[in-house]
């Protein structure tokens, strides 16, 4: 670990959707759900380490160079493991596609 270092080299080339669908799932995926104590029903748990194995399991990402998708904001649910276009009813600030640096 100690002679471990970051690389911070990057391609010009897109990023394919299938890995960024695995990245997705390796930081938010979904490995099984569990009873809940309560009336809450089944509780998923991801496998990254918490309390109980109950991080977040969804996030907005935006997106740049990803082949097949528009640069812009989507949305993506582990639980389902799918990637969608906000709509008007999620509650974040959407930046609109094409909305970026270009960097």
């Amino acid at each position: 670990m100690r002679r471990r270092r970051s690389f911070r080299g990057f391609s010009d080339q897109p990023v394919a959707l299938g890995d960024l669908g695995d990245g997705l799932f390796a930081g938010l995926g979904i490995t099984g759900c569990v009873r809940g104590s309560f009336d809450e029903g089944s509780l998923p748990l991801s496998m990254t380490p918490s309390g109980g194995g109950r991080n977040p399991y969804e996030a907005y990402v935006y997106v740049r160079r990803v082949g097949g998708l528009a640069p812009g904001t989507c949305h993506y649910s582990a639980l389902d493991h799918r990637s969608r276009l906000p709509t008007a009813a999620d509650p974040i600030h959407v930046v609109p596609n094409g909305a970026h640096s270009g960097r």
